[in-house]
């Protein structure tokens, strides 16, 4: 998880696309909040489903090359 949280906190620098990009996936800007998790046990988050929304987006939007330097420790061989 710690390439997926520097790479949304950079991904935060860039504020037109991420809020775009929250807009798109979430239907409202997300600040930037430090915990999170008790939201998320409020209001119910899929996280597969989001996490596969986030990729598919970084992916169209970054390259496979950039996805594969961001996530390679943590991605499995099938």
């Amino acid at each position: 998880m710690r390439e997926i949280d520097q790479m949304w906190h950079i991904f935060l620098l860039y504020t037109r696309d991420y809020n775009d990009f929250c807009t798109k996936y979430f239907g409202e800007f997300l600040h930037h909040q430090p915990d999170l998790v008790p939201l998320f046990e409020k209001q119910g988050f899929e996280f597969k489903t989001n996490l596969e929304r986030f990729l598919k987006y970084s992916y169209d939007l970054f390259g496979e090359d950039v996805i594969r330097r961001w996530f390679a420790p943590s991605l499995i061989a099938e």
